[in-house]
């Protein structure tokens, strides 16, 4: 869910704030859903309504005064509800507050309090007019919360919310629903305190979600058809994606063009591992002042490499940002993404030849324990030809950057170089393994494999590599490290590729286990090699 917001709109239409499910089909999936209607149904009756969805966030610090919902302030108890879900920096220090029983009062917050001044509607301010008005029974609560916690409240509620974290701004998901005989009126925005203002020319669309919609346009609601669904994409996670074999890909450069200039993609491959819930690769091919889509943010995580010409790598704070950040890249640089970066790719409108590119993209569940703090940012792409190690033992690795990302307890990325007769034996890996072959010839899983090129070995697979080539070999290796997914299915031969995770003992055991890895990786190849 969080990870859907991230990639938002979130700009609301210019004469109502509260339209997502309008304009996102997902939004108005989850709200239309049993998982929801489950626990409104049973107070709001048949025939319901969703006349507002919006996305909420706190600032650390930042305040929400105490309100009642202007369009539903005069719904009794079983009028209105809201549902109130947590995404993400939520706790009991960023919850929202209510006074309980507000809700038969009778009258808003705004007008109860109409008589004193803003900065002395105080918590405790609120709940002595709302004792003087239901005979003492009204009592302060804060509920506990946390993200993906959901809060549910008549539509009249006195209610606001204080961020007193030090850090992370709260991001909630506010759908709110109400009998579909019940009008809704758009406010008058201009108006937030008592005596309310509404605009009854402009009455804000409402989508049923329940019963009959001729009884929601009887009452004077404006009812709306729902979105459409979504194209299907690789990256929807309704597609079944299937279970990913070895893959080895060589590209013959030069890559296709598209006709008449733009974006010409070619996928490699794409499907599921036993870690990674998404896995593709695809390279492209852009010409002189194209880009292949606008800026853009998504939950996945990327490596992109340029393959040859130049391209500028675009970053921003959000799509909608006026002076994004360009990087002008040449062959050999490459950058990581990670989850939420706004980012596109251009090649440049002065460059003398179409700019050719490869993207590594993935996903997985997060995994199980304690959250990691991801130490993986974006930084500034890196030159791959700085970084391959001189040889003169025949192999030799050189640590990029490793850590823990969004998706991942562990990616790791080394540089490789490899002379002509070395390499290392065929072995198994507990952890994915992306390859991209930048120089030379390699000799893996009985191929010949020409660069460029571009290996993947799900955990599990044995594989094996050797230089041919009489110059070296070059590769970027990224390492996908993470405890197999007991949602995926298995590989579709009988044998699987792990056995079932012992959850904490694996992040416990994971870097001593790597250590042990390594040693006993150099060992087999100073015998393979020396043999």
């Amino acid at each position: 869910m969080a990870a859907h917001v991230q990639t938002l709109n979130l700009k609301p239409d210019a004469a109502w704030s509260k339209d997502l499910a309008t304009r996102d089909r997902w939004i108005w999936d989850l709200a239309s859903s049993d998982l929801i209607l489950q626990h409104i149904q049973p107070l709001l009756g048949e025939h319901i309504v969703l006349w507002g969805s919006s996305v909420v966030t706190r600032k650390p610090g930042q305040a929400h005064p105490w309100h009642s919902d202007i369009e539903v302030w005069d719904a009794n108890e079983t009028d209105a509800i809201s549902v109130w879900i947590g995404l993400e920096a939520t706790s009991r220090s960023s919850s929202l507050s209510f006074v309980d029983g507000s809700h038969r009062v009778g009258v808003s917050v705004q007008e109860a309090a109409s008589g004193l001044a803003r900065d002395s509607r105080t918590s405790d301010a609120i709940l002595q007019l709302a004792r003087s008005r239901c005979g003492g029974e009204a009592a302060l609560s804060t509920p506990d919360a946390w993200d993906g916690a959901m809060l549910m409240f008549a539509g009249g509620t006195w209610h606001g919310s204080l961020n007193t974290r030090s850090d992370g701004t709260r991001v909630a998901l506010l759908l709110q629903f109400a009998r579909a005989k019940f009008r809704i009126r758009q406010p008058d925005w201009s108006q937030l305190d008592w005596p309310f203002r509404f605009n009854d020319n402009v009455p804000p669309p409402v989508l049923c979600i329940s019963g009959d919609s001729e009884i929601a346009l009887q009452a004077g609601n404006r009812v709306v058809s729902p979105p459409p669904a979504s194209p299907p994409s690789m990256w929807d996670p309704s597609i079944s994606l299937s279970h990913l074999p070895p893959q080895v890909h060589s590209w013959d450069p030069p890559l296709a063009v598209a006709p008449g200039g733009g974006w010409q993609p070619t996928l490699n491959f794409e499907g599921h591992t036993q870690i990674l819930r998404k896995i593709s690769a695809h390279a492209s091919t852009l010409t002189p002042g194209e880009f292949p889509h606008d800026l853009q943010r998504h939950s996945d995580e990327e490596l992109l490499l340029v393959l040859a010409g130049e391209a500028e790598l675009h970053y921003a704070t959000d799509p909608d940002d006026p002076s994004p950040q360009a990087i002008r890249v040449a062959a050999g640089n490459f950058a990581y993404y990670p989850s939420y970066t706004c980012h596109t790719i251009s090649c440049p409108a002065d460059a003398t030849e179409p700019a050719q590119y490869m993207m590594l993209r993935w996903n997985a569940r997060p995994a199980w324990g304690p959250k990691t703090t991801a130490t993986l940012i974006r930084q500034r792409p890196w030159s791959l030809h700085d970084l391959f190690p001189a040889t003169g033992r025949g192999f030799a690795s050189q640590l990029i950057e490793e850590g823990p990302t969004t998706c991942l307890p562990h990616l790791h990325l080394h540089a490789s170089t490899v002379e002509c007769g070395s390499g290392y034996p065929a072995h198994e890996d507990e952890y994915d393994v992306g390859i991209v072959l930048l120089e030379g010839t390699i000799e893996t899983l009985g191929k010949h494999v020409h660069a460029p090129a571009i290996l993947f070995h799900p955990a599990g697979t044995a594989h094996g590599l050797k230089a041919v080539s009489e110059s070296p070999a070059r590769y970027l290796v990224a390492e996908f490290h993470h405890p197999p997914d007991p949602e995926l299915p298995p590989p579709h031969d009988s044998r699987p590729c792990f056995r079932s995770p012992r959850h904490g003992i694996w992040n416990r055991t994971r870097p001593s286990r790597d250590r042990l890895s390594a040693s006993l990786r150099s060992w087999w190849q100073q015998l393979w090699l020396n043999r």
